[in-house]
């Protein structure tokens, strides 16, 4: 306590490296600890080293409060938050929930009411900051709460709350946290898709020498087979690229927006729109004539719709929520029951649309529905295997 006799208000950084070396030997009481506390501060060092220094965890807390009261920034009030989160004791909590009931700062108040909640439960927490959004109309408040909900839940005893007001607070918050995550699985998923439907592209000359070999030959009078096989391989790289993309976009969107109450099948809802990637697709190569529907165009639009909507449904089985790790067993069956799904509605879709030339395509196309899902899930697997190593 000399440097305080010395009319010294904040203390250097060697004076305070000095106190931390005789750690050991310190048991600060309230003045000295609030004294190297307040230096610590000053010059933006970490405080954490310093907890262990006070005589006693109280000591520690009510310093801690003499800072949060002094100090308006929002940085240090963090930096406080997280510190009061390391001590153990009623004391901190308290402290804690004081921060909880009256900070305006949202990144602060949702620091402390996430602390809290892990501390005392959720429902405490949650209540203090339903009252204050009735009684102040906080937007701290409210995003604090949405935290609270997004990583404990609310429980059902729980004061009425403005559930859509939190709910899309809820949603803003995890798209802050993953769309980065959203837009990696999606350039991700776009490539399998692309290198799948390549590797289908190249293959499509030879699906016709098997299954219409007239057609094969005919198609060789107006291009050679090597120019057959890399536009194939491009044009399917471009499809199945897109289509992936669009999958793992609409399924980490999804993610996002279905939430831990809310019923599973809004993410297989929400992950089939992506099929209509496919289905657009289907619609404008058949107009433009590069396919060949039987079926007229009030036929066929609708069944192409329902058709990528059934990939749409595929894909999201196959692609797992991005906050649930990859489990091999269980990735691997649902990528079986995509293909299954994928392939069992190509029959339909291919004898309503192509009606009696449907077992001229039928093979083809039962190929690609077998292998896109199989390439996209076989992708998200190896991938699962190479995070574990």
């Amino acid at each position: 306590g000399h440097w305080r006799e010395k009319d010294i208000e904040v203390l250097d950084v060697a004076s305070l490296a000095i106190v931390h070396a005789a750690g050991e030997k310190q048991n600060l009481d309230e003045d000295d600890f609030s004294y190297v506390l307040h230096s610590t501060f000053q010059h933006g060092l970490d405080v954490t080293p310093w907890i262990e220094q006070a005589a006693s965890p109280a000591i520690a807390v009510s310093a801690l409060q003499k800072e949060y009261e002094r100090y308006p920034r929002p940085e240090i009030r963090s930096r406080i938050v997280d510190a009061l989160a390391d001590i153990e004791g009623d004391e901190a909590n308290l402290a804690l929930m004081v921060i909880v009931q009256d900070e305006d700062v949202p990144r602060v108040r949702v620091a402390a009411s996430l602390a809290a909640a892990e501390r005392l439960g959720s429902l405490e927490v949650s209540n203090v900051l339903i009252r204050a959004i009735d009684t102040k109309g906080s937007t701290s408040a409210l995003a604090s709460l949405a935290a609270v909900a997004d990583e404990y839940g609310l429980p059902s005893d729980v004061q009425a709350y403005p559930r859509s007001a939190v709910r899309l607070a809820v949603v803003q918050r995890r798209w802050r946290q993953l769309r980065d995550v959203v837009f990696r699985q999606s350039l991700s998923i776009g490539a399998s898709g692309a290198l799948t439907g390549a590797l289908y592209g190249v293959f499509i000359p030879f699906l016709f020498l098997l299954a219409q070999p007239d057609y094969f030959n005919e198609s060789l009078e107006f291009f050679t087979l090597p120019a057959w096989i890399l536009s194939g391989a491009i044009a399917m790289a471009i499809i199945g690229g897109g289509q992936g993309f669009s999958s793992g976009l609409v399924t980490g969107i999804a993610d996002v927006i279905v939430q831990e109450d809310d019923s599973r099948i809004q993410r297989y809802v929400i992950g089939s729109l992506s099929g209509l990637f496919y289905s657009i697709y289907l619609i404008l190569f058949s107009m433009m004539g590069l396919l060949s529907p039987v079926a007229t165009a009030q036929v066929y639009i609708p069944i192409s719709i329902l058709y990528g909507l059934a990939l749409g449904v595929s894909m999201t089985l196959i692609i797992p929520p991005i906050r649930n790790p990859v489990k091999t067993e269980e990735e691997i069956k649902r990528m079986i029951v995509a293909i299954l799904i994928f392939s069992t509605l190509t029959i339909p879709y291919t004898i309503l649309v192509y009606q009696d030339q449907a077992a001229e395509t039928l093979f083809s196309r039962m190929i690609f529905a077998i292998m896109y899902p199989l390439g996209i899930g076989l992708a998200i697997l190896r991938k699962e295997r190479r995070g574990n190593r």
